[in-house]
């Protein structure tokens, strides 16, 4: 019950912003201003995911944002240094392979 009171109340809102005047320029330009979003394409991707809704967008993006933070923190190797853990891997893969062929053919 409250969550359709909720959805009415937020859908009730971006209704009134339309009715004003508030253009999605002027949306996107809020949303970069807050800092929220990087560029105005990340805050035109928000507002059109939450129909529009200010409040909603900016949420979402501080959600995504939190989320790569996350991310990166829990697995801090860069991109250069998992290659380099895969190399090193390989290499000694192919060694252990390379020792047991060797004693395999008993040299």
């Amino acid at each position: 019950m409250f969550r359709k009171l909720a959805d009415g109340l937020k859908n009730a809102t971006s209704a009134a912003t339309n009715a004003l005047g508030v253009t999605s320029d002027d949306k996107e330009s809020q949303l970069v201003a807050m800092g929220v979003a990087n560029n105005r394409q990340e805050a035109t991707n928000a507002l059109q995911a939450t129909n529009g809704n200010v409040d909603q967008a900016a949420e979402l993006l501080l959600a995504q944002r939190q989320h790569d933070q996350h991310r990166t923190t829990a697995n801090p190797t860069n991109n250069h240094n998992h290659q380099h853990d895969e190399d090193e891997d390989l290499r000694r893969a192919l060694q252990a392979s390379m020792n047991g062929a060797r004693t395999t053919n008993g040299q």
